[in-house]
Order: structure tokens, then C-alpha cells, then sequence
């Protein structure tokens, strides 16, 4: 699959019911400029492209590309990252402050069958 996790998918203790818990995932994507629309595409394969309105040039798709993710897992701006490809299509971005169930959730939700 294109995740890494760094921390626990789920906190239980004696005293309280299951709860969502915020993990640090990391997403390997391919981003593609120029796009009529903003969308993510998962492939069974576990391929994740986003196409982007913005073009490639200063910057400005991968602002978009960060915003975008932000929107769309519920999350800060702030709390996504590009890591690495900042001139390359290909990225790999930090989500802090998502669950692994929301992650899941939206990543099937735009799977591509």
C-alpha cells in the first residue's frame, strides 16, 4: 500500500469506550497540474493521484495540493506537509492529526475500481 503509519490505530482503556486516535501517515502520490477540477484517484493497486487545478510553476500546485488534502481528510492546513518532491510529480506528504479510520474512509471513497 502507499501508507506508513507512525502510531496507534486505536486507544482503549478499562474506563472508556474505543476512540479514533490522531496518527502521523505519510502518502506517496503522484500530483498532476493543470487539471479541469481538483480530485483524488486511489487504484485498487494502492496508486494515489491527485489532479490539481493549479499549474506547476512557483509553487503554486503544490499550495493547492496541500490545501486540497487538508479539505478533503478534515483536517489544518497546517497539519499537512510536503516532505519531499517539491519540483517532482511525485510527493510524499505528512498528515498529522488524522485517524487512520478517516484515512481509510476517504482513500476508499475515491477508489477508482
Amino acid at each position: 500500500m502507499c501508507l506508513s503509519w507512525y502510531g496507534p490505530g486505536t486507544c482503549t482503556t478499562p474506563t472508556t469506550t474505543p476512540r479514533k486516535e490522531a496518527v502521523l501517515a505519510i502518502l506517496h502520490l503522484k500530483a498532476k497540474p493543470n487539471a479541469r477540477r481538483n480530485q483524488l484517484l486511489a487504484a485498487p493497486d494502492g496508486t494515489v493521484t491527485v489532479r490539481l487545478q493549479a499549474p506547476a510553476q512557483d509553487g503554486k500546485a503544490n499550495i493547492c495540493l496541500l490545501a486540497y488534502l487538508a479539505e478533503l481528510f478534515g483536517i489544518a492546513k497546517s497539519s499537512v506537509e510536503l516532505l519531499s518532491g517539491h519540483t517532482a510529480p511525485y510527493k510524499k506528504v505528512a498528515l498529522h492529526d488524522v485517524s487512520e479510520i478517516d484515512l481509510q474512509t476517504v482513500l476508499q471513497q475515491y477508489n477508482t475500481d
